[in-house]
């Protein structure tokens, strides 16, 4: 049940390259976080797109663009949903979904995924602190059903 923000240079993907993206990250963050693979289930997981105007984005103090192209995925997982396999395995599978979607642009690629978990009863979820059982209810991870 994670959010997730994608930090893209703008105009860098089609918008059916980024539909693809989101929906590859979308995937991955499911797999990774064991929730099950329903409708339902799969509207728990958030992807915001930002896409950053050009000249927007540095590295050096320099601007980055067209040098690299920099892609930075955040994710916010509750605190206790991904161990340190689910986090290299979703790392992996996010690099690959968007490597996959940048073509010949791919050598110029940089993308840096970094999670972020909220910890344990500090995300309100409608005005309402949840813990770690409430988020293992609402999203079904499949290896925390014990503490329900």
């Amino acid at each position: 049940m994670p959010n997730i923000i994608v930090k893209i240079p703008k105009g860098s993907l089609s918008p059916s390259q980024l539909d693809d993206v989101v929906a590859g990250i979308t995937e991955a963050a499911r797999k990774a976080e064991g929730i099950p693979d329903t409708p339902e289930k799969r509207a728990l997981i958030w992807v915001m797109v930002d896409e950053l105007e050009p000249g927007r984005i540095y590295a050096g103090g320099k601007q980055a663009q067209p040098a690299v192209i920099p892609v930075v995925v955040q994710i916010y997982p509750p605190e206790g949903v991904l161990d340190q396999s689910r986090r290299e395995g979703l790392a992996s599978d996010i690099a690959d979904v968007v490597r996959a979607s940048f073509g010949e642009d791919v050598n110029k690629l940089m993308v840096s995924c970094m999670m972020l978990d909220v910890p344990d009863a500090t995300w309100g979820i409608n005005g309402q602190l949840w813990s770690l059982p409430h988020f293992a209810r609402a999203a079904g991870y499949q290896h925390l059903q014990s503490i329900t």
